[in-house]
């Protein structure tokens, strides 16, 4: 009888024992934490860089040549060719400068006579509006000169002077056609097309702002 009673003693310590390690693990097992991902870094995106003069693509001709590339990344998209002779075009403002311009010389046009000076545009999602501006004698003396500022995605004129007619026409293919009618004094015109913000031609750009450009064209008008 106390053989039996010490086995089960010994028995029933055994199942404490078991018991309490089993309780031990559920309470006390320490959580395995998940280490959590290191944050990747973000790649800086890249500045833009200005354009220059001799990367601009060239139309072939001898009336019509780019003189002056200003504070604008001018990126060259494949896309179906709207004026003959000009690639379609992604000009951005960049920051290093104030101004964003294209300006091309115009010549063999008739001296004393109106012309029609018509740019295509198509809006960007970042925004950007476009200024059309002209002159003739670009020595200073110009005799006739004017702009118009258009914002192509509300299809307005916002700012204009100086010149004897604009309009702005929405065409196939998302583009806008826009256009002003300037005399000439000499047969020749300086043309600037230009990114705007708003109403002005003069900001800080953000290597954003921009709008996609079809080309320029110029006919006789009435």
């Amino acid at each position: 009888m106390r053989a039996r009673l010490i086995y089960a003693a010994g028995f029933v310590a055994l199942t404490a024992l078991c018991l309490s390690n089993v309780w031990s693990q559920i309470w006390y097992e320490p959580k395995i934490q998940t280490p959590e991902a290191s944050p990747q870094p973000t790649a800086a995106v890249p500045a833009l860089q200005d354009t220059t003069l001799a990367e601009l693509p060239q139309r072939g001709g001898p009336n019509f040549v780019w003189v002056t590339a200003r504070g604008l990344s001018v990126q060259r998209l494949n896309q179906v060719i709207v004026v003959s002779g000009q690639p379609v075009l992604r000009l951005i403002a960049t920051p290093s400068d104030t101004g964003h311009s294209l300006v091309a010389r115009y010549r063999g046009l008739d001296p004393n006579q109106t012309y029609r000076i018509m740019v295509w545009a198509k809006p960007d999602a970042n925004g950007g509006n476009v200024e059309v501006a002209a002159l003739d004698r670009p020595d200073g003396t110009s005799l006739n000169n004017g702009y118009v500022i258009f914002d192509p995605a509300a299809k307005t004129v916002l700012d204009e002077s100086g010149v004897k007619g604009r309009g702005i026409e929405q065409t196939p293919n998302g583009w806008e056609h826009l256009w002003i009618d300037l005399p000439t004094s000499d047969g020749e015109f300086s043309i600037a097309v230009r990114v705007a913000s708003g109403n002005s031609n003069t900001f800080k750009g953000d290597d954003r702002l921009g709008f996609t450009f079809g080309g320029i064209d110029v006919e006789a008008g009435d």
